[in-house]
This record gives structure tokens, C-alpha cells and sequence, in this order.
């Protein structure tokens, strides 16, 4: 195997790595309570989660192998990561409603991403978002969520970290993101 053919094959799939490992970091910055590295690090998941797909699509190197892998990482990175952040920064008061909360939206990514890699499998043609509603994509569900908390740490306003609000808006953007 030459070169271009190790690169090609392995560059895509590395960055899919890199996206996992800054997502599932953010959880170990969630539990010590740094919660803007732990935002920086979602936000760095979803640069790497757009980029190995530009690369398998540059290389032509895309594969079931990397859908799959790419799948898992956006679970972590985009399901698991921001919900955890969302609880433990608001919901958490409100004990097993918030966790419940917080567990609705990791449930929602997962059905959302094993109905997407499953497509894969079914079909070769692309959804027509025209004529279906697929949900919203899991970067954008956990940008949408976390979304009070990057207008709480720009402009201070204390009831975006209000529990229920938060609590709405994980229920709300988990529903959207099962669709």
C-alpha cells in the first residue's frame, strides 16, 4: 500500500478520533466545572466532525467503517457531551426531572444517528429534506441546547440558567433532534 493510499484511508477517520476524544473531554471539564473549556471543546468536536467528512470526500476514501465511527463520535460529542454539560451547569436541581431530561435528549441523538447510519445500509440515494423532516443534525442539537449557556457567559443574564427553562429546551431541541 503506497502512501496516498495510507493517508486516504486513515487521515478521514483520525479526525473522527480527534472529534470523539474533544467530546468525551468535555465531560471530564462538565464534572470539574470548567464550563467554557468544556464548550470550547464541543465547539472543536464539531470543527474535526466537519472536516473528516471533507477529507473522505476530498481522498474518496469514504467508507461503512468510517459512517460507523463517525456515528459514535457525534453520539458522544453531540449527545451525550452537551446534555451532560446542560445538566450538571442547570438541570441537575431538579434531581431525577433533569436527569430525565438530560437522558430524553442522549436517547433522541442515538435513534436519530442509528437511523442515519442504518440509511446508509438501505439506500444508496440521499434523504430528500424536501419531502421529509429528518430532524435537526446532532451539532446543531447541541449547539441549540447549550445555546443558553453561551449567551450566559457573554452577557451575564442570570435566567438563562434557569433549571426549567433549560429543562424546555433540552425536551424541545431532543424531540426535534428525533424526527
Amino acid at each position: 500500500m503506497n502512501e496516498q493510499n495510507i493517508i486516504s484511508k486513515y487521515v478521514p477517520n483520525f479526525i473522527t478520533l480527534l472529534s470523539l476524544s474533544s467530546g468525551f473531554t468535555s465531560i471530564r471539564f462538565s464534572l470539574n466545572g470548567n464550563w467554557e473549556i468544556a464548550i470550547y471543546l464541543i465547539l472543536l468536536a464539531t470543527i474535526f466532525d466537519f472536516f473528516d467528512g471533507w477529507f473522505a470526500r476530498k481522498l474518496k476514501s469514504g467508507s461503512n467503517f468510517g459512517a460507523e465511527l463517525d456515528s459514535l463520535s457525534d453520539f458522544v460529542s453531540f449527545g451525550v457531551a452537551p446534555s451532560f454539560l446542560i445538566y450538571l451547569w442547570s438541570t441537575n436541581s431538579l434531581g431525577s426531572l433533569g436527569w430525565g431530561a438530560t437522558l430524553f435528549f442522549v436517547i433522541c441523538s442515538a435513534l436519530r444517528l442509528a437511523r442515519f447510519t442504518a440509511d446508509i445500509y438501505i439506500t444508496n440515494k440521499p434523504i430528500d429534506n424536501n419531502e421529509f423532516f429528518t430532524g435537526v443534525p446532532s451539532p446543531a442539537a447541541a449547539g441549540l441546547i447549550l445555546l443558553p449557556l453561551f449567551i450566559f457567559f457573554e452577557f451575564e443574564i442570570i435566567f438563562l440558567k434557569n433549571e426549567y427553562l433549560n429543562l424546555f429546551i433540552t425536551i424541545f431541541i431532543g424531540f426535534f433532534d428525533d424526527q
